[in-house]
C-alpha cells in the first residue's frame, strides 16, 4: 500500500486529492477504502457537472456553424466542465487501474468489460475484493514514475479528453433542436405550431423554436380606391439568442415578427411599410428590418397589386403567445396629379392577437 495512503484518518475529500495527484499514475496500488471513497466523490462531482450541463449548455448549444452562433461565456463554461468530466474520467481510469494491482490483478483485466453482464460481474467482484499479499505489483514498480505533472502523455489524453466531451456535448445539444416540442393550443383563429425548420432571413438561416400564426381576416385599411391589407402576422420565436447585421447595425435578438401585406394602387402613389415601425404589448418599440424585407413597395402605378412580408427583430421574446397586441405603423403619399399637391399620410394599424 502507498504510504500516501495511510499518513492521515481517511475522510471523504482526501480520497479525491489524492487521486488527483495520482491521475497519471499506473504503476501503484490503491487499497479498498480510498477507491470507493474516490468514486463516491467522483460520483457526486460528475452529478454536479450534469446538473450544470442540463441547465445550460444542452438547453442550447455554445456554437453552430450553420446558421453561425457563437456564445463566448457559454463556450468557456462548456470548456471548463468538459475539462473537469475529461479530468474525473483519468482520475476514474488510473484509480481502477490501482486498485486491479492492490488484489494482484493487471489493468488488463478491464477488456473483461467488453463482455455484457459477466464481465462487470467480473470486474466488480475484483475491486470489491480485500487488498492480497504478497504484492504482485511490488513497492519498487510504484516509486518507478515520473512526476505526473511531467508526463506528457497523460496531459495530451487530458487534452483530447476535454475536446472530445466538448464536442460530444455541443453536438448533442444541436441535435436536440431538430426534436419538435409539444404543443396543443390551437384554435381556428390562431395556429400555434413547434418547428424544426429554420427561416430564410436574407443570408441568415434562423432555426426556429415555435411559431404562432394570426390570420387577420384581411384587416384593411382603406386609402380613397387604394387598400392595405394586413392578411397574416406571424410570431417566431429562435432557438436561443441570434447576432444578426442588419440595415440599424448588429442587433441580438430572440424573436421574430413577420407581417404580410397586400396593397392595390387605385392611384399612382409612393409607400415603404418595410420602413415602418411596430409597437408591442410589452412596450417593444420596433423598426421594421429593411434589409430583410421583402422590397414590394415603393413607387406604385395606378392598378398596381403587390404583396410582400415585413420582419420586425424583436430583442425580448420568452413565447410567442407573450405577444397579445401589436400597433403597425407606416407611411404613404399620393402622387402630385393635374397640378394638385401630393398628400402624405400616416397610417396604423392595431392587430389584436388574442381573437
Amino acid at each position: 500500500m502507498h504510504p500516501s495512503h495511510q499518513r492521515h484518518p481517511l475522510n471523504w475529500l482526501k480520497p479525491l486529492r489524492v487521486g488527483v495527484q495520482d491521475a497519471f499514475q499506473l504503476n501503484s496500488r490503491l487499497d479498498r477504502a480510498s477507491f470507493w471513497w474516490l468514486t463516491l466523490d467522483l460520483v457526486l462531482l460528475n452529478s454536479g457537472l450534469l446538473i450544470a450541463l442540463l441547465s445550460t449548455i444542452l438547453q442550447y448549444p455554445a456554437f453552430r456553424f450553420q446558421p453561425a452562433y457563437f456564445n463566448p461565456a457559454k463556450f468557456l463554461l462548456l470548456l471548463v466542465i468538459s475539462l473537469l468530466m475529461g479530468g474525473t474520467t483519468i482520475v476514474g481510469f488510473t484509480a481502477t487501474v490501482r486498485r486491479l494491482h492492490d488484489v494482484n490483478r493487471s489493468g488488463h483485466y478491464l477488456w473483461w468489460l467488453l463482455l455484457p453482464g459477466i464481465g462487470t460481474c467480473l470486474v466488480l467482484v475484483r475491486l470489491v475484493a480485500p487488498s492480497k499479499s504478497p504484492a504482485k505489483f511490488s513497492e519498487a514498480q510504484e516509486t518507478g514514475n515520473h512526476p505526473w505533472q511531467q508526463q506528457a502523455v497523460g496531459w495530451s489524453l487530458l487534452l483530447l479528453g476535454t475536446i472530445a466531451y466538448a464536442g460530444f456535448f455541443n453536438a448533442f445539444s444541436t441535435a436536440a433542436l431538430t426534436v419538435p416540442k409539444q404543443n396543443f393550443a390551437t384554435t381556428s383563429h390562431q395556429q400555434s405550431a413547434p418547428t424544426t425548420d429554420h427561416l430564410a432571413l436574407g443570408k441568415h438561416q434562423i432555426s426556429i423554436a415555435s411559431q404562432r400564426v394570426h390570420p387577420t381576416a384581411n384587416r384593411s385599411i382603406n386609402w380613397g380606391p387604394t387598400t392595405f391589407a394586413i392578411d397574416r402576422l406571424t410570431v417566431y420565436k429562435t432557438y436561443g439568442p441570434y447576432s444578426l447585421l442588419t440595415n440599424d447595425g448588429r442587433r441580438t435578438i430572440n424573436g421574430l415578427i413577420k407581417v404580410h401585406m397586400k396593397i392595390h394602387a387605385g392611384r399612382a402613389l409612393t409607400t415603404y411599410p418595410a420602413q415602418g415601425t411596430l409597437l408591442t404589448n410589452d412596450g417593444q418599440l420596433l423598426k421594421a428590418d429593411l434589409s430583410n424585407s421583402d422590397w414590394f413597395a415603393g413607387m406604385l402605378n395606378k392598378g398596381i397589386n403587390t404583396a410582400g412580408n415585413i420582419y420586425f427583430l424583436v430583442p425580448h421574446l420568452n413565447e410567442p403567445t407573450d405577444l397579445t397586441k401589436v400597433h403597425f405603423s407606416w407611411t404613404a403619399a399620393n402622387k402630385a396629379i393635374n397640378g394638385q399637391q401630393s398628400v402624405e399620410k400616416q397610417f396604423s394599424a392595431v392587430l389584436d392577437l388574442t381573437n
